[in-house]
């Protein structure tokens, strides 16, 4: 559309757009392409799929109803593996962030030797696939013939090793080495970005190291350190390398 200017020479001046066309306007730009995008991807690689599982879970030879899901409650070996994966994602997930909450502390809060090499470490153990962990762990814990278990015996003069990796302990021991670092890098990232005047302050009131620690600084990292767990909980539940 175009005017006329009636105060001066003429002049052809562009109307606004109004009514819906403003809005498509605002909503058609690259940064809603981008995401309108990814969005299509998931819902033909996450959602289509479990849209197809779950109907055909439902399906048996007399229609749609919930037989197969009474048959696989009523299995002994369901039960047993469903308890099982529980202690495990537990287990993983309480002594990963003892260990991951305090090393996180220790590197972004001391001038601990070799913090860079900390780090590097907890990334490759992150990285480092599930089946290599377990199959290193094999070698050195098997309770036959692991080499660790060897040495023991060779040392002590004892009839069996120390260790037997094939039991529940085993699993969650040799898991952590996966689920662990999730812990660090969710409190390392929450120690680097806190704001460090409130603990300077604390100090300077005459708190101890100690009591900064469990009333200020653990507090502030507190949402940091329960999504770590709840990660690491599901993480250790869908893990399949390392129990395979």
């Amino acid at each position: 559309m175009a005017r006329v200017d009636a105060h001066g020479p003429r002049a052809v001046v562009l109307a606004q757009p109004r009514g819906w066309a403003s809005g498509l306007g605002q909503w058609l730009t690259p940064q809603a392409a981008v995401w309108g995008t990814i969005t299509a991807l998931l819902v033909v690689l996450v959602l289509w799929p479990m849209y197809h599982l779950i109907v055909e879970s439902f399906k048996t030879t007399a229609g749609l109803s919930l037989a197969n899901y009474t048959q696989i409650f009523q299995m002994p070996r369901f039960h047993e593996a469903f308890w099982n994966t529980m202690v495990l994602s537990l287990a993983c997930a309480a002594v990963g962030m003892l260990m991951g909450v305090p090393l996180a502390w220790l590197v972004s809060r001391t001038n601990v030797p070799g913090r860079a090499w900390i780090r590097i470490g907890v990334l490759g153990a992150f990285v480092a696939p599930g089946f290599v962990n377990g199959l290193a762990w094999i070698v050195l814990g098997g309770p036959n013939a692991g080499l660790l278990n060897k040495l023991y015996i060779n040392l002590t003069g004892a009839s069996s090793g120390f260790m037997n990796i094939f039991s529940l302990p085993g699993l969650v021991f040799v898991s952590l080495a996966t689920v662990y670092p999730l812990a660090f890098l969710f409190t390392y990232n929450a120690f680097e970005m806190m704001d460090t005047e409130v603990e300077d302050a604390a100090r300077v009131l005459g708190a101890n190291p100690l009591r900064v620690l469990t009333t200020i600084t653990l507090p502030l990292a507190w949402p940091a350190i329960i999504a770590g767990f709840i990660l690491m909980f599901l993480e250790a539940m869908i893990l399949y390398g390392v129990p395979a």
